[in-house]
């Protein structure tokens, strides 16, 4: 099934060694947020061992807001099993700690036309996802109704399947849990270059990793900067983890750089 990872469990060992590690709840709500986002982690540890195995490493990493915990693991700051235990916690923590009531939205238009859709209302640009493709995010009615303006006007718009405001101030009380929470993680430092998308640059050695991943909860998802600084120069991005969205999006960000999903 989709984002099982089957295919690539039943074809390699290390892959279904990672999820064996991941010891994952198999019936439940698979898309609720606490047990995604330890799934979503998983699939992108899978996937790395598997590109390993074929000899395939990259010169540098950017995560899409969850996927910054993998890049932060693949830089050296976190092992296998201490980046699955900071998934489940950020996963209970987002599904717990938030406000209920809000929602997201993805918009095929540039940040500043989303932005216009959203006048008068309480809602704020969760995602720079590309240069065609903002993500909105706030109270749930007020999503609704700057989705039916850009329809009005022509504009794709699309609810995210979310139960929260992610990357706004309404999920303030997950950022403080999370401040919390990462008091039990101790950080090695970075040895290989991680552009983060919360300052859309190369983290720095030194970068406070718990100040980054709090900050990370509450701010929007700078990815069309990030990626396209790491794409800079490179002969191929590949997306590792579950799907093909961010291919799709780095052909908006940077068209001269073939990308691939491991998908």
């Amino acid at each position: 099934g989709r984002g099982t990872a089957g295919a690539v469990r039943r074809r390699f060992a290390s892959a279904e060694d990672a999820f064996r590690l991941a010891d994952l709840p198999a019936r439940g709500d698979q898309v609720a947020t606490e047990v995604a986002q330890p799934r979503i982690v998983t699939w992108s540890l899978a996937a790395l061992r598997v590109l390993r195995e074929f000899g395939i490493d990259a010169d540098t990493a950017v995560g899409h807001s969850l996927g910054e915990l993998t890049a932060l693991h693949w830089g050296g700051a976190l092992t296998e099993e201490r980046v699955l235990d900071l998934a489940a916690i950020r996963g209970r923590v987002m599904a717990d700690a938030s406000r209920g009531g809000g929602g997201m939205a993805s918009l095929a238009a540039a940040p500043a036309e989303a932005l216009r859709f959203a006048a008068g209302e309480d809602v704020v640009v969760a995602g720079y996802n590309s240069p065609q493709q903002t993500v909105l995010s706030g109270p749930a009615d007020a999503v609704d109704r700057v989705c039916e303006r850009a329809r009005a006007k022509g504009v794709t718009a699309v609810r995210i399947k979310v139960s929260h405001a992610f990357h706004s101030p309404l999920v303030e009380p997950a950022a403080v849990a999370m401040t919390e929470r990462l008091t039990e993680f101790d950080f090695a430092p970075l040895t290989r270059d991680v552009v983060s998308t919360v300052t859309a640059d190369v983290l720095r050695p030194g970068t406070d990793l718990r100040g980054l991943l709090r900050d990370q909860v509450l701010f929007p998802v700078r990815f069309a900067e990030a990626a396209a600084k790491a794409a800079a120069g490179a002969d191929l991005v590949v997306e590792v983890g579950p799907g093909r969205v961010l291919t799709g999006l780095v052909e908006q960000i940077a068209p001269d750089t073939p990308a691939l999903p491991t998908d």
